[in-house]
């Protein structure tokens, strides 16, 4: 059986609005592209997968040696809507990954799962999961210093539009100011797809 992921796109409604960041470098048209520069194989992390859309060009476009997914699902707490999406998107997303050899799934919270990893474990980590300023702060904190020298952390959503308010981009922010940090890059919006953030390490 086929199964059809039905990815989630950044798509801006009639009368809505989108803000990006000014100034910052635009190193790719979109995330996907952004993959094209990174070197074959490696140990890759998506924290917040869904139904896997994004998971799915990290593992053909990279080829990682080892590429964990992680997203909690149904196991926080949340609205029974709300639940009902998250298994539905868990169950796709399984009857894809469940059985390729270099992926390992881990259901859990991204705080829990960072916790597994010892530092400087990642070649690249992306960030979907929590897009509150608090949550996006603390994903930032925990998994900077899991990702290798010359690594990458990237994370979706750094926008801000009418419909959907992201605290992304002040946490962002308030992350490399902090740690003295330089925001390497940026994702484009293309109108069907909200920018990255992208920061490598030093």
């Amino acid at each position: 059986m086929e199964i059809k992921l039905i990815e989630e796109r950044g798509i801006i409604l009639e009368g809505d609005y989108i803000m990006i960041p000014a100034n910052v470098n635009i190193l790719a048209t979109n995330r996907e592209c952004f993959l094209t520069v990174l070197q074959k194989g490696g140990v890759y992390a998506e924290v917040g997968v869904a139904q896997g859309g994004f998971s799915q060009k990290i593992l053909t476009g990279v080829e990682p040696d080892k590429l964990y997914l992680i997203d909690a699902w149904d196991s926080i707490e949340c609205t029974e809507l709300q639940m009902q999406k998250a298994q539905t998107d868990e169950f796709i997303f399984r009857q894809v990954f469940e059985n390729i050899p270099e992926v390992e799934i881990i259901k859990t919270t991204s705080v829990h799962a960072c916790r597994l990893f010892p530092v400087e474990t990642f070649d690249f980590v992306y960030l979907d999961a929590s897009h509150d300023e608090k949550n996006v702060l603390i994903d930032l904190l925990n998994w900077w210093p899991k990702v290798k020298p010359g690594g990458y952390l990237m994370g979706h959503d750094f926008c801000v539009t009418g419909t959907w308010y992201y605290g992304v981009v002040p946490a962002v922010y308030s992350f490399i100011k902090t740690n003295d940090i330089g925001l390497f890059g940026m994702t484009g919006y293309n109108g069907e797809e909200f920018p990255s953030f992208i920061l490598q390490k030093p």
